[in-house]
Order: structure tokens, then sequence, then C-alpha cells
């Protein structure tokens, strides 16, 4: 799994990937698709290759969550936010809707 930060020098497989998607991405949205099925259809892909080659069905959860996490930190951090400042769920018995 590629944890690296990724930038606009990195020639990486893993990167090169990551832009021709992100590019594709925008594509969809500019032609008028909805941010959140363009994310359902990333997601049910990226879940049905990792299905496809790896022997154990969970193993791909903790790659799929990583992902999630380091474009998240990466994105705070573009935003000069601090990570800490954010909770990390809801309160104990709180009800979310």
């Amino acid at each position: 799994m590629s944890t690296h930060k990724q930038n606009e020098s990195c020639s990486c497989g893993a990167c090169d990937a990551v832009e021709r998607i992100r590019n594709m991405t925008q594509d969809l949205l500019t032609a008028g698709s909805r941010p959140d099925e363009v994310a359902y259809a990333l997601v049910s892909v990226a879940t049905e290759m990792g299905l496809a080659v790896s022997e154990d069905p969970l193993a791909i959860y903790p790659v799929l969550l990583a992902a999630i996490a380091q474009q998240t930190v990466q994105k705070m951090g573009d935003n000069e936010s601090d990570v800490s400042t954010y909770e990390a769920g809801p309160s104990a018995g709180e009800t979310i809707h």
C-alpha cells in the first residue's frame, strides 16, 4: 500500500492512476454527475477490484480506509487546518441523522 504524499512531480504508477482518475472524476462532475453518485461509483469500483485481487476479502477495508484517511489529512493540511480541532465522532448517546 502506497502511503507517500502525492505531488505533481511524482510519476509512480499509483500517482499516475490517481491523476487520471481525478481528471475523469472532474469530467463527470463537469458533465453534471452528482458528487455522491461519483463517490459511490469510485468506492464501488475500488472495492470490486480489491475483492477480485485479494485472497482475504477483509484485507481491502484497511486499504480503502487508509486512502480516505490519507486524503483527508492531506486536504486538511492544504487548508492549514489542525487535525486535533476535529472531533473523532459523535459523543456517547448522540444520534446522527
